[in-house]
């Protein structure tokens, strides 16, 4: 009796294991699958791999799935659902998605707390060394108060320090919004 109990014990800690890997590899192929599909140029096929990853969480499909709504390829162009998508994987600490989530607040014309922000999310890349970050943040910066590059870097720091489950989103009614990371 013992031994079968344990035999069995064994035999479900193999069999979760193996299944988290093969959901894991599930996964990767998907997410390569989309990635083959941007580079031949068939985009809705790219968002059609990458749409499930992004609902489940993957922040490597959100990036990719932001971009394509920003640029609209293969789906709509909506800068909303594409800012979504960069918060949700800005969020895991994904550092292109931090860039470009900063890059796209920082655009021509943006309210100044969207700048403030955008030197935020610009920090948090730069700090995982994401190629451009640096640069825009340096041309960023000179533009905000020096009290603002001070709040921004606070920012950062909070929201690396909280693991990413605190941090600043866009201001509503004048008062800062804070996000919780949901992959945590």
């Amino acid at each position: 009796m013992v031994r079968r109990l344990i035999l069995s014990v064994c035999v479900v800690l193999l069999l979760s294991g193996v299944a988290g890997r093969l959901v894991a590899s599930v996964d990767d192929r998907l997410f390569a699958t989309g990635k083959r599909a941007y580079a031949t140029g068939n985009y809705r096929s790219a968002a059609a791999a990458w749409r499930p990853l992004a609902a489940g969480g993957d922040p490597r499909a959100q990036y990719r799935l932001g971009r394509l709504h920003e640029r609209g390829e293969g789906v709509a162009p909506d800068g909303e659902t594409a800012r979504a998508l960069y918060t949700a994987a800005a969020l895991s600490g994904f550092g292109p998605a931090q860039l470009a989530l900063g890059r796209m607040l920082a655009h021509t014309g943006a309210p100044l707390d969207d700048l403030a922000e955008a030197l935020t999310w610009l920090i948090l890349a730069e700090e995982r060394d994401v190629v451009g970050a640096a640069a825009l943040r340096q041309a960023l910066a000179p533009t905000l108060s020096s009290t603002d590059v001070r709040l921004a870097e606070l920012r950062a720091e909070r929201c690396r320090l909280s693991q990413y489950r605190v941090c600043a989103v866009t201001p509503t009614d004048g008062r800062w919004q804070y996000a919780a990371s949901q992959s945590r």
